[in-house]
């Protein structure tokens, strides 16, 4: 049988060690919606979401979700066309809780200022849209796979440190 002062000195390790992990929110029957394609990401880090897919930078409290492809007019490969086209997808951004709103990036050959937001001493590029559209083959909304980086404003985002991919 355990004294008291061992039984309240392993209670205190135990409250000590389990007070200095960080929490993660449990989901439940109201928001179980919203976690369910949660990913853990590094700031700084390329990753891939797939639409509905959210993105956790848990060393900034910065989620992102990749909320749709908002316009795909890419020149098919197989075609000659006048013009490259772009895709436009839409993003929402949130950190510490407060939903700091639905961003536009934009990927136009030419024009990368289009392909990143600031927000809050953060920005965001769009990297990559995938898949690129093909002649007579026309994408589903399920098939769009975008790569972001998101890193500090005053850290230029050209230099990304790895890539996180997931697809599942």
């Amino acid at each position: 049988m355990l004294s008291t002062q061992k039984l309240l000195s392993l209670i205190l390790v135990t409250w000590l060690t389990l007070g200095c992990h960080q929490l993660i929110a449990i989901p439940t029957p109201q928001n179980q919606n919203q976690w369910q394609h949660l990913i853990s990401v590094n700031l700084g880090s390329q990753f891939d979401l797939k639409e509905g897919q959210v993105a956790l930078i848990a060393s900034e409290n910065i989620k992102i979700k990749f909320l749709k492809v908002e316009e795909d007019s890419r020149c098919p490969s197989g075609i000659q066309c006048v013009w490259q086209g772009q895709v436009k997808i839409a993003v929402n951004v949130v950190k510490n809780e407060r939903d700091l709103g639905e961003f536009n990036l934009i990927s136009r050959v030419g024009e990368e200022n289009l392909a990143v937001k600031t927000f809050d001493g953060y920005s965001i590029r769009l990297i990559e849209v995938a898949p690129e559209p093909k002649k007579n083959q026309r994408l589903k909304t399920s098939d769009y796979i975008v790569t972001l980086i998101t890193s500090s404003a005053s850290v230029p985002l050209a230099t990304p440190v790895g890539r996180t991919t997931y697809y599942g």
